[in-house]
């Protein structure tokens, strides 16, 4: 059994203590979907992978369990065997594909751990139980520890927070003071090279104004920086994107794919009106985008996060920009108040106005710090508190990336 086992377990120790896998005869547990030499080519030669592509490299072959280690796990059923050794060859893999100088010494410390499964399959399927435990731990705390001091995840979630959910309203300001103009145009005839100009300009004066603010805060400008290499997101790589949807029809796509009633069908009355419409103008279109978000934080921040942060970033820009627009008429109506037999005959176009106002403002409010606010912050608290359990090597129930991604878009869809 030893000897005929031994072809398994060297796959298995490769899997657990490598994340790769050489399986020419499609025995193993887990069938990679793409052959990790080729995944490197693509990094090598500028492709950057993303999350979503990441989880369904590797996938669960059910043919292959063992059944004999399913027994080791206590209660635990084979589909949960399976996902932990799924998981813990997943979280190897993204560590080699990571650009960093913390890779080299996670590397080193595998190399000098002595601890294989070769032998422990047949001493006991315990032993091999705890093997893969510790690997799985292992493989979790070092992909964590490498997203949050190298890849600096929490500011990079700061970044997202400050202009994907417009909590740095100076760069609002900035940017709708210089694109206003531009954007209220029919969106064909917007100018996006004068857009992008602007928008990079507002991010430039934000930033500057953030550093003088708080000075330890401070980055060197004048040293080039590569996210891939380590570090946050750079708020310098946002750039400026137009859907060709409005809002609605894209949450009505949205809702007909997880079957509800799809944009085809008959709308209800409140739906009518934006039949009328000739096109989208540019402040509807407008959304924000990083084109390229660099491994391994496009494993939280993947295509379709960025998606629903686009959606909530529309949605709020285009609440504020009424807002704003509504405070602009506001302003003209106060240069009437000399003209005192105006001021009885627009007597309701002040109260309809004031009402509307009143509206948005605390529309806008209850969004960000009734809403978006609160599920924030318990996601910081969260996720800190699961990189702290991660971190406590003896901790045997410490937290995954799987957690924090669980964490993470929960509370942008409850958003």
């Amino acid at each position: 059994i030893e000897l005929a086992s031994a072809p398994y377990i060297e796959m298995l120790l490769q899997w657990l203590k490598c994340g790769s896998v050489d399986d020419p005869f499609n025995e193993f547990v887990v069938m990679s979907d793409s052959s990790i030499d080729m995944v490197e080519k693509l990094r090598k030669s500028g492709y950057v992978m993303d999350g979503d592509e990441w989880n369904s490299m590797f996938t669960i072959n059910e043919e292959n369990v063992v059944q004999h280690l399913i027994s080791s796990f206590g209660s635990s059923s084979s589909e949960e065997l399976s996902q932990l050794v799924l998981q813990t060859g997943k979280y190897w893999n993204a560590v080699r594909q990571c650009q960093s100088s913390l890779v080299k010494e996670i590397r080193e410390e595998e190399e000098d751990d002595d601890s294989s499964p070769r032998s422990q399959l047949n001493s006991g399927s315990m032993a091999l139980a705890q093997f893969i435990r510790r690997a799985n731990q292992r493989s979790s705390a070092s992909l964590i520890q490498l997203m949050v001091q190298d890849f600096k995840l929490m500011d990079t979630l700061n970044t997202f927070k400050r202009y994907f959910l417009l909590y740095q309203g100076d760069f609002f300001v900035h940017f709708l003071d210089a694109a206003e103009d531009e954007l209220l145009q029919e969106l064909s005839d917007v100018s996006r090279g004068r857009v992008q100009n602007w928008l990079s300009l507002s991010v430039q004066l934000t930033d500057a104004d953030q550093d003088e603010t708080w000075p330890g805060l401070k980055r060197d400008k004048d040293v080039h920086h590569d996210a891939s290499m380590g570090g946050p997101l750079s708020p310098d790589g946002i750039r400026c994107e137009f859907a060709l949807q409005s809002v609605v029809d894209h949450l009505d796509e949205i809702h007909a794919a997880g079957g509800g009633i799809g944009t085809s069908n008959a709308r209800t009355p409140s739906r009518q009106g934006y039949e009328a419409t000739k096109g989208l103008i540019g402040v509807e279109a407008f959304m924000l985008d990083f084109p390229v978000v660099p491994f391994p934080t496009s494993l939280v921040f993947s295509k379709r996060v960025m998606k629903s942060y686009q959606l909530i970033f529309r949605h709020l820009f285009f609440a504020k920009h009424v807002e704003r627009r509504l405070v602009g008429i506001w302003l003209d109506h106060q240069l009437l108040r000399e003209f005192g037999s105006l001021r009885a005959a627009l007597g309701p176009t002040y109260c309809l106005r004031q009402r509307m106002l009143h509206f948005l403002q605390n529309l806008v409010y209850f969004m960000m710090f009734e809403v978006i606010q609160p599920n924030w912050l318990k996601m910081e608290t969260t996720i800190s508190a699961f990189v702290a359990e991660a971190c406590e090597q003896e901790n045997k129930q410490s937290k995954t990336l799987d957690d924090i991604l669980d964490v993470h878009n929960e509370c942008h869809q409850v958003s």
